[in-house]
């Protein structure tokens, strides 16, 4: 309601385009045109011909998110770093082991279950999901069986019987809370990342940061799932920096663990034509 994610993701977007923008012999110059989150124009980005940067564009075409079947497997102190780094700073990782890390976990199911009950949260889920593999292909956007790691006899299943309506019964919520308490037992550590304030420019590069980990993660092994209910939900989303103790303003709750298996991407992407 406030903004905040979709500029996140604007951040992200910005990240590719720059790198892609370098590869291809240009460097990407960000001027911030305004601090209104709700403004239609928020940055302008040139393009200045330069150098290409010989940056391995398959971290991008292969990029996925995937949310099940992490390992148990300790994070690194040298993966660690390289996830870090990006952040320069504004970020910060917690073992699953540790009191930060055990008080994410509890807490990420807990913010879950509240969400997962708030009816205007679902309908908005509900949305986003295109079970038919027709308005899927038409949307290219949102989530999709596939991009749920809901594949097979199940995927068909869903695919053929599921829809808005029965997004909000209680046994998909009651489904997705099972799925989560089992996905917070996994994992190799949780990143929680912040900014200095909610102004355009701050959240902007706080998902330019984001974007710019997820782009190196694949070939380390490391998968990434996002998952920011605490920050959505109250109380939570008020305790969450002096429980951490952490310094700004909390933009992203990780989940981090290596994956035995790294499928190729399944999301529909939308080619350049629909944007330009």
């Amino acid at each position: 309601p406030d903004n905040r994610e979709p500029v996140l993701s604007m951040g992200a977007f910005m990240e590719n385009l720059a790198t892609a923008a370098g590869a291809m012999g240009y460097e990407a110059v960000v001027d911030f045109l305004t601090d209104d989150r709700f403004a239609y124009e928020l940055a302008e980005i040139r393009l200045a011909e330069a150098d290409p940067t010989g940056y391995p564009m398959e971290r991008m075409t292969r990029r996925r998110t995937l949310r099940k079947d992490y390992s148990q497997q300790p994070i690194t102190p040298a993966h660690r770093n390289a996830l870090l780094e990006p952040f320069q700073g504004q970020a910060h990782f917690f073992a699953p082991e540790s009191e930060e890390g055990l008080y994410l976990r509890e807490n990420t199911l807990a913010a879950f279950r509240q969400q997962s009950w708030r009816d205007d949260a679902q309908a908005e889920l509900a949305h986003w999901i295109h079970f038919d593999s027709d308005e899927a292909e038409k949307a290219r956007s949102g989530l999709t069986t596939e991009t749920m790691e809901i594949t097979g006899i199940a995927g068909w299943f869903v695919r053929t019987f599921y829809d808005e309506e029965k997004v909000m019964s209680d046994g998909f919520r009651k489904k997705g809370i099972k799925d989560v308490a089992e996905q917070v037992d996994q994992g190799g550590g949780w990143m929680v990342s912040t900014a200095p304030d909610l102004t355009v420019p701050a959240l902007l590069t706080a998902g330019r940061q984001l974007q710019a980990m997820l782009l190196r993660i694949r070939e380390m092994g490391i998968a990434v799932h996002p998952m920011t209910q605490m920050i959505q939900e109250s109380p939570w989303k008020h305790q969450v920096v002096p429980t951490l103790g952490v310094e700004g303003i909390p933009q992203l709750i990780l989940r981090i663990g290596h994956v035995d298996s790294y499928p190729e991407p399944v999301s529909l992407r939308r080619p350049v034509e629909a944007f330009v």
